[in-house]
């Protein structure tokens, strides 16, 4: 059953995000929109005032209208609370806006209205797909990619390095093989490497790479620091 809210109730249900930078809507229960917060107004560009009434689903990705009506939907059953993402056309263009909304019930446990309160996560999504593509890459590179701390212990290993060398990462952790400092002839040139590292600068040579079988293979190698934030570096990469 529709029932109307009173705009007392859906004032007061935005009210405590009145001042925040965080989005904050209230539908009825026929879906549409019947009141907004500032944040929100400024969001998309319309006037507080110019929102009672809209549809919400008009605002959203076509690609994403399904999924966001099937996650809306269930917020009319126990625990009456939901989170979701989604794109939303705003006026700074296509955004991805995470949500998490609840069902408002009366004193009768009736629904009488739905409040969402969300936030840009734009940037968040687009490292991730950055992180994704860059991942799949190196996964699917011809070339063998080693990822080690900066004192030379291996985190990572591609599958061309276990096609070529015949050992997983889990065997590198299990038999504590010390895969950089095992290509080079001393302690002492392992050391000079470190430090050309460790103090930012590539370093590239031949390293005898150790492989299953007794077998070692000669391969021409170019490590690279990988820095943080703070320009620290966290790991090599080769």
């Amino acid at each position: 059953m529709i029932r109307t809210v009173p705009v007392s109730l859906a004032e007061s249900l935005v009210a405590p995000w009145e001042q925040s930078i965080e989005l904050a809507l209230v539908r009825g229960t026929d879906g549409r929109v019947v009141t907004v917060n500032r944040a929100f107004a400024r969001k998309f560009g319309v006037p507080v005032k110019n929102w009672p009434g809209a549809d919400p689903r008009m605002l959203i990705h076509s690609d994403d209208v399904k999924e966001w009506r099937m996650v809306t939907a269930r917020l009319s059953h126990p625990p009456f609370r939901g989170s979701y993402e989604h794109r939303w056309l705003t006026a700074q263009g296509w955004r991805w806006l995470a949500w998490e909304e609840n069902a408002i019930r009366d004193d009768e446990g009736l629904i009488v209205a739905f409040r969402a309160i969300g936030r840009d996560v734009t940037k968040r999504r687009l490292g991730e797909e950055h992180f994704q593509k860059l991942a799949n890459a190196v996964e699917q590179s011809p070339l063998a990619v080693i990822l080690t701390t900066p004192d030379g212990r291996v985190q990572y290993v591609n599958p061309r390095y276990t096609q070529v060398t015949g050992y997983t990462l889990e065997e590198i952790f299990e038999q504590d093989i010390a895969v950089l400092k095992a290509g080079f002839g001393s302690d002492e040139d392992y050391e000079k490497f470190l430090a050309t590292v460790n103090a930012g600068k590539e370093w590239r040579g031949e390293l005898c790479t150790p492989c299953k079988m007794d077998r070692m293979v000669w391969e021409f190698v170019q490590v690279s620091p990988i820095r943080n934030h703070a320009e620290e570096i966290t790991h090599l990469m080769c």
